[in-house]
């Protein structure tokens, strides 16, 4: 199993994610966060004066998956995440050893 995680601008979530449900994804999840990173563009950044420094709305969305799919998806993310504009965000995959349904 594989866990995506894909650090996103907030306003492409609902596109993202009508994707990832026509794909067929079972298992995701999406926190709402603040992010100081370099990659921050100015056009969706405000000055928080809390952190001291430039900040932009954006979501994490959490994928589990079979392995043969997390290429699929993670293509998709990112084709349903790109706005042309710098730092529109990032992806990480890791192995899932083991997970239980609560």
């Amino acid at each position: 199993m594989k866990l995506i995680k894909a650090f996103v601008k907030s306003f492409k979530v609902l596109d993202i994610l009508d994707k990832l449900k026509e794909e067929g994804v079972e298992y995701v999840c999406v926190v709402d966060e603040v992010g100081a990173l370099k990659f921050l563009d100015d056009l969706h950044s405000n000055f928080s004066s809390e952190l001291g420094e430039k900040v932009s709305k954006i979501a994490v969305i959490s994928v589990i998956c079979e392995n043969d799919k997390a290429d699929k998806f993670i293509n998709m993310i990112k084709s349903h995440a790109h706005t042309g504009n710098s730092g529109d965000g990032i992806i990480i995959l890791e192995n899932i050893e083991t997970y239980l349904l609560i």
